[in-house]
Parts: C-alpha cells; structure tokens; sequence
C-alpha cells in the first residue's frame, strides 16, 4: 500500500499579468517571481561581475563560452540584488550555502526561500516564505524526445505527448516535474519519472517526497519560445516586472 502524504494539483495559465513593482517589501506572503532579459541587461556585465563573490566568478569562467559566462553573471547578479532588496542589506554581502538537499540559502536569513533558473535568453527567479521551486526552458523547435521518454515520463504522461507532437507539450511537462523537484530539493535522476506533470490532483508517495503539505505546481508560458514552471505550497502568485 502507498504511504500517500499529500496532493499535488497542477494548473496551467494562458496568459499572464506582470505587474510593474518597483521596491519589493521586507515582509512577503505567497510567491514572487521576477523575469530577467539576459540580452538587454548584456551591457552591465562589468557592474554585475562586481556583485559576485570569488567562488561564483570562479564558477562563470568554467564555462567555455562568454555568452554562457555572462548569462549565469547575470542571472547571480539579479538573485543578488532581489534578495537583498527583501533583507535589507548590500547585494555583494549576501552569503550563500546549500543544505542536504543541496537547495541554497542565505546563511543570515532562513525565513526567504528562493530559486533560479535560466536558459538561453530568459532568467526566472522565485522568492517565497516557504519552499519554491522554478524552471524554464527553451522550446527547441527540432527537439526529438522519444529517445527519453520512456526512462522519465509516465505511461499517461506519454500518450498525452504523443497525442500532442510537439516540442512545447514536452516542455511544459519537463518544466513542471523539475520545478516541483527543485522545491522539494529531490534528485532528478530517480524523480522525474514518478513526479506527476499532468493538469489535475495527483497523490504523492511518501517513500520519494519529505513534506506533509500539499503542493501546487502553475505551469505557463514566457512567450511562444519558453515553457515554465512554478512549485510552491503557497495559494499566492505573483507575476513581477521590476527588479533593478
């Protein structure tokens, strides 16, 4: 018999409503998810570099392209000067670690909760009271995912995908199972194919996830070229266009 511990219910959004929000507030309630243009903000890059601590530059350079180096710049500059927005203190003197389950914290602040995630042009960053976990991924047109299917998806999952034949249905999936993975601090690895990705309630197992709360998991659309995922146990969602 499975030790049932909770639901997920998964939804999914048309369209979305950013909102121009100009300084967030110490105090937040439910989730904040800001987007971040890794092209538009490209100019920046020396005044980014300066906000990031030895280790986190030394991690930029292991990349081999400097496109890829000032995406990951970008994207760890922006989560530095969000949170700092919310704790009061300077971008550059925030201290991260990671827990067992290898998710970051800020080590003078365990009541945030936040996540990252980039790809290709767009960043996504999500900061809560409580875990959260986000994802986004570029809609390769020509992706061919038979070839993976069958290790990470289930049965359902994969008649669904094969009704659809196209590569945003899959990534609509991808996106939701690794959100939802990210904010439970689980491996991919043995995960994914026994996280639900489809609209609807779902049980959880308590043998693969930790947590005895419920979980909901809105997937949307950045635009027609990027699918994304939000994981969160809270009911409030906010969609925010201001960050700098």
């Amino acid at each position: 018999m499975i030790d049932v511990m909770g639901e997920i219910e998964i939804k999914s959004v048309e369209s979305l409503n950013w909102i121009f929000y100009d300084m967030p507030t110490l105090k937040i309630d439910g989730v904040h998810i800001y987007r971040i243009s890794l092209v538009e903000e490209a100019h920046r890059i020396r005044e980014f570099q300066a906000l990031l601590s030895l280790d986190e530059q030394i991690q930029a350079n292991r990349y081999l392209k400097k496109q890829d180096q000032d995406r990951f710049t970008i994207s760890k500059a922006a989560l530095r000067i969000i949170l700092s927005r919310y704790m009061d203190i300077a971008p550059k003197a925030l201290l991260f670690d990671v827990d067992t389950g290898k998710k970051p914290f800020v080590k003078s602040n365990r009541t945030f909760f936040f996540n990252i995630s980039h790809s290709s042009d767009w960043a996504l960053i999500a900061v809560s009271n409580m875990e959260v976990g986000i994802d986004i991924e570029f809609v390769k047109p020509d992706f061919v995912a038979s070839d993976i299917v069958q290790e990470y998806f289930s049965q359902d999952e994969i008649s669904y995908l094969n009704s659809q034949h196209t590569a945003t249905a899959f990534f609509k999936l991808w996106t939701r199972k690794e959100a939802f993975l990210k904010a439970t601090g689980q491996g991919i690895g043995d995960h994914l194919k026994f996280t639900p990705s489809l609209t609807g309630v779902h049980q959880l197992n308590a043998d693969l996830y930790g947590y005895q709360h419920n979980w909901k998991v809105l997937g949307f659309m950045l635009n027609s070229d990027y699918a994304c995922a939000v994981a969160t146990a809270s009911d409030l969602i906010f969609f925010l266009e201001y960050w700098m």
